[in-house]
C-alpha cells in the first residue's frame, strides 16, 4: 500500500515546489549594516533654515539648510551645483556611506554623488568639470532611479548597476565596502554589488545635481534633497559567510552521536491530521536541501506523532509525513538514493503527553544528516 502512493505523494510534492519555491540571495540575507566608528557626520537638525551645514563646501552653485516633511536638507538653488566634503583622513578599507535623498519628479531631479581620489581636491575649485574625474566609487540617483558604478583606479564612473525608486519619497541610499566589495543598498536592500578593490585613496565626497529635462519651475522649488551623511568605519573585519553555519543556524540544526538533527514542528509543514505540505514549509525545506547537498552520506527522514487517536493510524500518518518529506527533498535536489524515510507513529514521544505543548513537540518530523563518510 505504502509504494503504491509513493507516484501521488512525489506528485503532490512536485506541484507544491513549483509553485511556491522561494529565491534566497544577498537582497533577501544581507541588510545593511553602517560601521560603528564616526569617520564623518553631519548634523543638519543642528543647521538653521537658510545657513550653511558645518563641513560641506560649495565651490559652484548655492544651498542651504532647508525644511521638508519635518527634516532638515540640503537645498541646491540651481542645476550645476556641486557640493563636497573633505574627508578628516583617507577613507579605511572598510566603510558604510549613506544619506538619504528625496527627488523631485518635476524635470525628474537628479544628483551625482563620487567618493573621490585626493586629485579632485587640488581642482575641484576652480574647475567644476573636476566634479566628474578622480571617483572610485558613486552613483546617480533620480526620480525614478538609482545607477552605481566604481572605478579601480580613479576615473569617470560608468554607473551601470540599476535599481528602480519610486518617485517623490524619501530613499535611503547606503553603501557598505568589506572584504573587497562595494555593495548598494536602497532602503535597506542590497539592490548591487562589484569586486572593489581601488588603488588609490578617497579623501572627498561630492554631489552634482541637475535634472532630466527642462521646465519653467526654478530648480530650488522641484530639486533633489540630501539628508544627514554618514560615513563609518569598521572596528572589526567582516567575517566572510560559511553556508554550513548559516543553516546549521537558521534550521536550529544540533549535533547528535547519529549525526546532525535538524527537527521540524507539525506546524511549519503540516496541517493537524493532514500529510499534504503547507506551501510555507518549502523555505525551510529548501534550506534542509542546501544543507544536505553539503554533506554526502545518508539522510533519515522520521515521522513522529502523539498519542491521540489510534495507534495505527498515527503509524501511518507518520510514515506518510516521512515519505513527503522525503520526496520533498528529492525534488529539491538530493540524491533519492540518500533518503530513508521511516514513521515511528507515537512510539519515540520527546516530552510527555500530558499537555497541548507537549503534543506539539511531539508532532514533528525529524532530519538526521548522517556523519560524512570518510
Amino acid at each position: 500500500m505504502m509504494h503504491s502512493l509513493l507516484i501521488v505523494l512525489l506528485s503532490v510534492a512536485a506541484a507544491a515546489a513549483a509553485q511556491t519555491t522561494v529565491i534566497e540571495g544577498a537582497p533577501e540575507r544581507y541588510p545593511f549594516e553602517p560601521g560603528d566608528r564616526v569617520i564623518f557626520e553631519t548634523r543638519l537638525i543642528e543647521c538653521p533654515v537658510g545657513e550653511f551645514a558645518e563641513g560641506v563646501e560649495v565651490p559652484h552653485g548655492a544651498y542651504e539648510c532647508a525644511r521638508f516633511q519635518d527634516r532638515i536638507w540640503l537645498r541646491p538653488f540651481d542645476t550645476g551645483t556641486v557640493l563636497y566634503v573633505r574627508l578628516p583622513k583617507p577613507l579605511p578599507e572598510e566603510f558604510s556611506l549613506e544619506f538619504p535623498v528625496w527627488a523631485s519628479r518635476t524635470g525628474c531631479a537628479w544628483t551625482e554623488f563620487r567618493l573621490h581620489a585626493p586629485a579632485f581636491l587640488d581642482e575641484i575649485e576652480r574647475d567644476q568639470y573636476a566634479r566628474a574625474r578622480h571617483a572610485l566609487l558613486g552613483g546617480h540617483i533620480s526620480c525614478d532611479e538609482a545607477r552605481f558604478g566604481v572605478n579601480r583606479e580613479p576615473g569617470e564612473l560608468h554607473f551601470s548597476l540599476r535599481a528602480r525608486l519610486a518617485p517623490e519619497r524619501i530613499h535611503r541610499i547606503a553603501v557598505q565596502v568589506r572584504r573587497g566589495q562595494a555593495r548598494f543598498f536602497v532602503d535597506g536592500k542590497r539592490v548591487a554589488h562589484r569586486p572593489f578593490r581601488p588603488e588609490a585613496p578617497m579623501t572627498a565626497l561630492s554631489f552634482w545635481f541637475h535634472r532630466r529635462s527642462t521646465t519653467p519651475t526654478p530648480y530650488a522649488e522641484a530639486p533633489v534633497l540630501i539628508g544627514d551623511i554618514r560615513i563609518r568605519g569598521y572596528s572589526k573585519p567582516e567575517t566572510p559567510p560559511e553556508p554550513e553555519k548559516d543553516l546549521i543556524r537558521d534550521l536550529g540544526a544540533v549535533e547528535t552521536p547519529e549525526g546532525l538533527k535538524v527537527t521540524l514542528s507539525e506546524a511549519i509543514l503540516f496541517d493537524l491530521g493532514k500529510w499534504e505540505l503547507k506551501p510555507e514549509a518549502w523555505e525551510t525545506l529548501e534550506k534542509l536541501t542546501r544543507l544536505a547537498r553539503l554533506r554526502d552520506a545518508e539522510v533519515r527522514v522520521e515521522g513522529h506523532t502523539d498519542d491521540v487517536g489510534a495507534e495505527q493510524f498515527n503509524l501511518v500518518l507518520s510514515e506518510l509525513r516521512a515519505h513527503v518529506v522525503a520526496l520533498a527533498l528529492a525534488r529539491l535536489g538530493v540524491a533519492p538514493a540518500r533518503l530513508s524515510p521511516k514513521g515511528y507513529g507515537e512510539t519515540r514521544p520527546v516530552a510527555p503527553n500530558d499537555s497541548d505543548a507537549n503534543r506539539l513537540r511531539n508532532r514533528r518530523v525529524e532530519v538526521i544528516l548522517a556523519r560524512t563518510r570518510s
